[in-house]
């Protein structure tokens, strides 16, 4: 059962609980949901946009048009089936996902005409209290360094090449409980 809670107070989600409110502007109520058989194709669909928008700068046409909300749909399954957990961000309609596998923060997008809503911060907010202080970014997305880096994340040095010229790079937070940000004010988890 969800219950209410003061607005972006966030906390652990036992496996199977109903969700999460979160902070929103104005009336409207954000809530973060287990991604679950029900509403598998309405995440697909943020995943397929939000994803196929982070990566236009640098991928093939022919690439990006394979990532299809079906294709995206049998990506999630499988990721489900092997045990991750998938995120959706309601605001009142879904709008983000993230992905959190132990201490792992995982496929955070947020659908290109909802960006710039603080809708990226309130599932990187979730993740954190979901116990998530690692994750991996592809070296030529800047913005996301740099946002990442404002919230206390750092290069632990790892990396994996995906092509001749693309790299994905590991950060992970300092500390358990970090949360200066590297502008060095702080940032409430």
């Amino acid at each position: 059962m969800i219950q209410k809670r003061k607005a972006g107070a966030f906390r652990r989600l036992p496996n199977g609980a109903a969700g999460s409110f979160c902070k929103a502007s104005g009336r409207n109520m954000c809530m973060i949901v287990p991604v679950t058989g029900e509403n598998l194709r309405e995440a697909a669909e943020v995943y397929a946009h939000g994803w196929r928008a982070s990566h236009e700068a640098f991928c093939t046409q022919e690439f990006l048009s394979q990532h299809t909300d079906l294709y995206q749909m049998q990506y999630l399954e499988e990721e489900l089936q092997k045990g991750k957990q998938f995120f959706l961000l309601h605001m009142p309609e879904p709008v983000g996902i993230v992905s959190v596998h132990g201490p792992m923060l995982e496929h955070l997008y947020v659908l290109p005409q909802a960006q710039g809503h603080g809708f990226g911060t309130q599932l990187l907010r979730f993740a954190l209290a979901q116990g998530a202080y690692m994750l991996w970014v592809l070296d030529n997305n800047r913005r996301a360094i740099a946002w990442y880096e404002s919230w206390g994340f750092a290069f632990t040095g790892r990396a994996n090449w995906l092509s001749p010229t693309l790299r994905e790079l590991e950060m992970a937070r300092r500390g358990r409980h970090a949360v200066l940000g590297a502008d060095g004010k702080g940032k409430n988890v």
